[in-house]
């Protein structure tokens, strides 16, 4: 790419809000220089929609990253205060990254990144406009490979490893073969990477739209081995991806019909998502040494992630019988008291059936799931019999007590043996004299 269209690039790209243009004007009257780098440039030089911004300064940014900040309503803060890293994040969503170099001047610094094609800089403040490339960085954009920055690249960052799988994926590059050889020798390394980093850079690999070609590379680079460190070796890897493939296209046909039922998605509790689900079935076909320790410290899940992912594995006939019955068509009562019995992950799970054991048809998943939200008033069903009155029938001492009856009520209208207050009325005579 010419200097000149990139020069233009980086100029649209510093003009396509006002908080960006108030940016540009702000670096155009320090007195430090500012170079855009990273994925940033990169994704601006394969033409490629920009996420995030990267800005890198020989001096202290921080000042600069303040006062943009405040006159852009942003929110400022570290990342990393002793490297004088710092982030600020707009109301949009725009998120623009200041560092310092690492090393003593540009060319260095940028050797000391990860691969080739995020070791480049571009002016940003009115110095020489060029295309900063020491590493030829360009040439590998252009044949789409990946080339460690230098053979330390690994070693000085492992999570670099699951990085560059995750560049791989969503750019559709391929490796150099020496960069390739080099994660068998690091893989093991992974384990000192701080889990909330190993999550990221998971769920990004997940949520790719080829994340089934992913999966596979972390297979074959053993950094699947060393995060799961499954309690036998995998003898058909090929069988278990053919398994995860079948669940994928599932997945992009359900993702593609929730467009279409969004009353019930963005009611959802948020816990779940599709990449959820393929890391529950990949835990199923490759069952890790120690899940908990997995969930926990090597992923950092959330707690209601990590109490889905462990429900949903030890799945048992309820769930088989729980399909069963909302696939009938139920008074809308009724259906959504089955639903109810599944809360807290009421919708995770619904859909995660449609999906995974193709036990429930999308449509009665989602007309399932409407039937609980008009039913529902903070999360529950109301009681046929409230508990005051319930406590006139029964002789109940105890909350605790009063909540067993109750759910015992509710159980007995899923089963269909009671459907109005009188049901329960003469029910509980029935059990009293039971």
């Amino acid at each position: 790419m010419k200097t000149e269209t990139l020069q233009k690039k980086v100029s649209k790209l510093f003009k396509s809000s006002d908080a960006l243009s108030v940016l540009a004007d702000i670096i155009g009257q320090s007195h430090s220089p500012f170079w855009l780098v990273g994925g940033c440039l990169r994704d601006l030089l394969l033409e490629s929609p920009i996420s995030d911004i990267d800005l890198i300064s020989c001096d202290d940014p921080t000042p600069v990253a303040r006062q943009w900040s405040s006159r852009a309503d942003g929110h400022w803060f570290w990342l990393d205060s002793e490297r004088l890293q710092s982030r600020v994040v707009l109301r949009d969503s725009t998120c623009v990254d200041f560092s310092v170099f690492r090393a003593r001047t540009l060319h260095e610094d940028l050797k000391l990144r990860d691969f080739t094609i995020n070791s480049m800089a571009f002016p940003v403040s009115k110095v020489d406009l060029t295309l900063i490339d020491p590493l030829d960085g360009l040439s590998d954009l252009a044949k789409k490979m990946l080339r460690l920055s230098s053979v330390e690249s690994y070693s000085h960052d492992p999570l670099r490893m699951m990085k560059g799988i995750r560049h791989a994926v969503t750019l559709d590059f391929d490796y150099l073969p020496e960069t390739w050889r080099m994660i068998g020798i690091h893989a093991e390394k992974l384990s000192c990477i701080a889990g909330e980093r190993i999550r990221e850079e998971l769920f990004k690999i997940l949520s790719a739209q080829d994340c089934l070609r992913g999966i596979d590379l972390l297979y074959k680079s053993g950094l699947l081995d060393e995060l799961f460190k499954p309690l036998t070796p995998i003898t058909d890897w090929c069988q278990i991806l053919k398994q995860l493939k079948a669940l994928s296209s599932t997945l992009n046909v359900l993702k593609e019909t929730g467009k279409t039922n969004r009353e019930a998605h963005e009611r959802r509790i948020g816990v779940a998502d599709t990449s959820l689900f393929l890391l529950i079935e990949l835990l199923k076909l490759s069952p890790p040494g120690n899940l908990s320790k997995l969930l926990q410290q090597t992923l950092r899940l959330s707690r209601n992630e990590q109490r889905l992912i462990t429900q949903l594995l030890a799945e048992t006939n309820t769930a088989h019988d729980t399909c069963k019955l909302l696939q009938q068509n139920l008074p809308q009562r009724r259906t959504a008291l089955v639903v109810e019995e599944l809360q807290p992950f009421a919708l995770e799970k619904i859909l995660y059936w449609c999906v995974c054991p193709e036990r429930l048809a999308y449509p009665k998943a989602i007309q399932a799931y409407k039937c609980f939200l008009r039913e529902q008033s903070y999360g529950r069903v109301a009681d046929l019999l409230p508990g005051d009155e319930l406590k006139r029938w029964v002789d109940v001492t105890d909350n605790s007590t009063l909540g067993q009856r109750l759910k015992k009520i509710k159980r007995a209208e899923i089963d269909g043996l009671i459907s109005s207050r009188e049901d329960a009325i003469e029910w509980l005579r029935t059990q009293i004299s039971d």
